[in-house]
Order: structure tokens, then C-alpha cells, then sequence
């Protein structure tokens, strides 16, 4: 009799520690934090437990407001723990009657344990677990496939010089630049070739639009100089409403076949845009300038009038053609006016490279016969940097 007794003592402390020591438990603390794992041990000032990302952890039980198992609410902070009545006792009572039965066997079946509630993972713990499996991955972080440019595909030849190039040529970069070299040459009956240079430069903003280009041009034919000239031209625009614009221009400019050793122009003007549009603008105007000459003849001055014309157009995305024209007057003498006209048309070969066709038609009535007129048809590879 007396081991009837003692089985049945043995199983109760079983079943009591099982609840104990292995329960999975939630708390909510006094913040509203939740914390799920397996109850260690509890007692009236705190509760030991095993959390799967923090360890072991001891809560005091002043920030414990609920306590919460499988089955329901075991205790809260406003009233002591009371020990709830076990299923388990019940159960017991039963297994001793079937300990009976079988004439004192003293093992039961073991029951089928409980599923136990999914445990709740903090999110920070959640995101730190992501992050590390994607350095470890190699991934980039959040944010960060923006900010790593795209590898650029990686240019052979010609093309790969100017790309280097243009990283050391950007002292600009809010000005759109494109440099061009033209060569021409011809043997035969007359031996002749021409060299040409020419950079051109512009900006918009705001109400401002600025303009400069320079250009250098040499030539000779059978053994003598025929072409020695340079010009240097900076114009400013700036809209004083809707389509009408103010400008500044100077030029500085000398031809030594011409014997013009130096030629200093300032003019002022208004025009108006007819068309203003993202592939076409044209613009026409009137100005006054006054002009300083040094000739072989001695330093001359005059003060001129002006109309000028120019017109950009955007054939297309690759294709571009642009023209110029001018016509200046002095008021002393009307006879001595002078007309310069230019156009030209350029193709994009890459985003880089491309390729010009410029003509120029100037006409100085103020000169000699022999150098009134310079007439010239320059082909020219282009760079934009």
C-alpha cells in the first residue's frame, strides 16, 4: 500500500515541475513589451526565463503585468500568484486508476505534448538577422544600389583616350563645351593645306544665356603663308521679358595676311526671340558697337550700327544646324560696311564624338580689293567635354 502512495506522490511532482521548468510562457511588461520563451524558474520578486535571442533574462516581478502560458493567464502584477488547479491533478487521478487496474504498474503513457505558441521576435532582431546574411552574401544595403554608379563599358582606341581625357578637361562642368580640329590638305598642281581649331562654349541659366568661342585658322599653299588668323568672341544675353533680351558682345580678332595686327569690338544691343522652343531658337536684333583697329596703315576707330540674326536648330537627336549673320555699318562712312555670315551642321557620332561641316562668308568693303572677301569650307572632328 505504502507504494501506491509514493507512485502517486512521484507522479504529482513530476507533472508540478514539468509546469514549472520547461513551460512556455509570454510576459507582457509594463511598457507593453512581450517576451516569449521557456520558464526556468519564478518566485515572489522576479521570473527567470529562456528567450531564444536574448538567453536567460530575470524580470523583476514589479514590471511584470501579465503572465501568460499556453492555456490562458496564470498570474497579473495587481494580485499575488495564485497556484491555478492543474488539468494535470485530474489526469493524474485517472492514470491511478489505470495503475490500479493493471495491478500496480507504475509507468503511464506519456501524453502528447502541446504545440507550443509561435514565439514573437523582436523586429530589430529580425532586421539585424537580414542584414548580416546579406553582407555575408556580398548584397548591397538599403540605399546603397543608388548611390553605386554604373560601371562604364570600358573604350579601346581613340575613344578611349578622349574618355579619359574629358575627366581632366572638365574645369566647367556647368558649361556644355565642344573642341574641333579640322585638317585639309591636297597635292598636285597646286600643293596647299589648312589647319583649324575651334572651341566652343555655352551656358544657360536663369535669365542668362552666355556664350564664348575661339577659333584659329593657318594655312599655306606651295610653300607660303595664304591664312593666319584668330578671333576670340564672348557674348551675354539676359531676358528683360517674355522674348526680348539685352546682350554684350566683345571680339578681339587679328588676320596677319589681311594686315589687320589687331582688331578690338564692344558692342550692345536688343533683340527679340521669334522662336524659342527645346529644338529651335531664333533671335534677331539691332546694336551699336564701337571698334579699334591697328593696319598696316596706322590705328583706326569707328563706331557702327548693327543687325544680327542667328538661328539654332535641333534636327534631330544626333543631327544639329546652326547659322549666323551680321551686318555692320560705320556712321562715318556708310560705304565702308562689312558682312559676316556662317552655318554649320554637326552630327553626333557617339555621346562624345562628332563630326561638323561649317561654312563662312566674311566681306570687308573697308579693306583692300585683294582682302575684301575670305570665303571657307572647314570639315572638322568634334569632342564634347
Amino acid at each position: 500500500m505504502s507504494k501506491f502512495f509514493v507512485s502517486i506522490f512521484l507522479i504529482h511532482l513530476s507533472l508540478a515541475l514539468a509546469w514549472a521548468e520547461g513551460e512556455e510562457i509570454q510576459v507582457i511588461l509594463d511598457n507593453g513589451d512581450r517576451l516569449t520563451g521557456e520558464l526556468i524558474s519564478q518566485n515572489e520578486s522576479e521570473i527567470r526565463m529562456r528567450v531564444g535571442y536574448l538567453g536567460e533574462v530575470t524580470l523583476p516581478r514589479a514590471r511584470v503585468e501579465t503572465l501568460e502560458r499556453l492555456g490562458g493567464v496564470v498570474a497579473k502584477n495587481d494580485a499575488e500568484p495564485k497556484p491555478e488547479a492543474s488539468p494535470n491533478i485530474k489526469e493524474g487521478e485517472d492514470e491511478k486508476k489505470a495503475v490500479v487496474a493493471e495491478g500496480g504498474a507504475q509507468k503511464t503513457e506519456k501524453q502528447a505534448p502541446a504545440k507550443p505558441a509561435p514565439q514573437k521576435v523582436a523586429p530589430e532582431k529580425v532586421l539585424a538577422a537580414k542584414g548580416k546574411q546579406a553582407v555575408e552574401k556580398g548584397e548591397p544595403k538599403k540605399g546603397e544600389a543608388a548611390e553605386q554608379a554604373p560601371e562604364e563599358k570600358k573604350r579601346k582606341g581613340v575613344a578611349g583616350w578622349l574618355a579619359k581625357l574629358e575627366d581632366g578637361l572638365d574645369v566647367m562642368p556647368k558649361w556644355k563645351k565642344n573642341m574641333q580640329f579640322g585638317y585639309n590638305s591636297a597635292s598636285g598642281r597646286k600643293d596647299f593645306s589648312t589647319l583649324n581649331y575651334r572651341l566652343d562654349m555655352s551656358r544657360k541659366y536663369e535669365k542668362s544665356r552666355l556664350n564664348f568661342n575661339a577659333d584659329y585658322a593657318y594655312g599655306d599653299s606651295d610653300g607660303s603663308t595664304n591664312l593666319d588668323k584668330y578671333s576670340v568672341k564672348f557674348r551675354w544675353r539676359k531676358d528683360i521679358s517674355p522674348g526680348a533680351f539685352y546682350e554684350s558682345q566683345s571680339i578681339y580678332s587679328a588676320d596677319q595676311i589681311k594686315s589687320i595686327f589687331s582688331n578690338f569690338e564692344q558692342k550692345l544691343g536688343l533683340g527679340t526671340r521669334f522662336l524659342d522652343s527645346k529644338t529651335t531658337v531664333l533671335s534677331a536684333g539691332l546694336g551699336a558697337s564701337g571698334r579699334w583697329r591697328e593696319l598696316k596703315k596706322g590705328r583706326d576707330s569707328d563706331s557702327l550700327v548693327s543687325v544680327f540674326q542667328d538661328w539654332d536648330y535641333k534636327l534631330s537627336e544626333k543631327v544639329r544646324l546652326k547659322q549666323d549673320f551680321k551686318f555692320a555699318m560705320p556712321l562715318d562712312d556708310t560705304e565702308e560696311y562689312e558682312i559676316d555670315f556662317a552655318a554649320s551642321l554637326r552630327t553626333d557620332v557617339t555621346d562624345a564624338i562628332n563630326l561638323s561641316l561649317r561654312f563662312q562668308f566674311g566681306y570687308d568693303n573697308s579693306l583692300p580689293e585683294d582682302s575684301k572677301e575670305d570665303r571657307r569650307l572647314i570639315s572638322a572632328l568634334g569632342y564634347k567635354f
